[in-house]
């Protein structure tokens, strides 16, 4: 669960995708300590019901809880076209001192329009409308029904409350970003609570997810 809340990242492609910056980074923080960063590369083409979007990532975290480190390694590549997901393939490994373990997705909507999802050589559909859980894209933070990018599982994305705190305001390069609370819910009803602060280009410049104990969180940063 933890290496799918700290990995499930990707993006949404909508009306004004030129726009978009052709990479975006970020750190990623266990509580306060860094543990690892998300690279990300955005080409776009065409015009109007012709323009497309390729997104490629590339996630790696190291995380340790008592005695144990574990490695999650992640790539995702997503082709959408006129804002509508074509297909997306991810790649999670993760290593730990009992062993190592590998999951492949796909996920293809065909002439029809269905989505389906084929993880590790178990295939399913998805509802037509069913998002990649995007956590970097403000264009993704809506409710409704979306899917984790390492086994396609559903997740419903539900508004939350705004917490009244005295957090202060969050910046990138110099611009205030606007504040979003979400709740994630899975199938087995368990709930992390998302807190994202996106920037005037609909990108995320900090996301925080808390899971029980688990606190992680993603700033944006430029590019290295």
């Amino acid at each position: 669960a933890t290496a799918s809340a700290l990995l499930a990242l990707g993006w949404f492609a909508a009306a004004g995708a030129a726009s978009l910056p052709a990479r975006v980074h970020y750190d990623v923080l266990d509580g306060d300590k860094l543990v690892g960063h998300l690279d990300i590369t955005l080409e776009t083409s065409g015009e109007g019901a012709e323009q497309s979007l390729v997104a490629k990532q590339h996630g790696e975290i190291t995380v340790r809880r008592m005695l144990i480190k574990a490695t999650i390694r992640q790539t995702i590549e997503e082709h959408w076209q006129n804002g509508r997901l074509l297909s997306l393939t991810a790649d999670t490994s993760s290593e730990l001192p009992v062993g190592s373990t590998r999951k492949s997705l796909s996920v293809t909507r065909d002439p029809s329009g269905a989505l389906r999802a084929t993880s590790d050589g178990k295939t399913h559909d998805l509802p037509a409308d069913t998002l990649p859980l995007t956590l970097w894209s403000g264009r993704t933070l809506v409710a409704g029904p979306h899917f984790g990018l390492a086994e396609a599982e559903l997740i419903e994305i539900e508004k939350g409350e705004t917490a009244a705190d005295d957090e202060p305001p969050v910046r990138y390069q110099g611009e205030e970003c606007r504040r979003r609370d979400f709740e994630a819910v899975n199938d087995a009803k368990k709930k992390s609570v998302v807190a994202a602060w996106i920037g005037s280009d609909d990108i995320v410049c900090k996301l925080r997810m808390s899971a029980g104990s688990d606190v992680f969180t993603y700033v944006r940063q430029s590019p290295p």
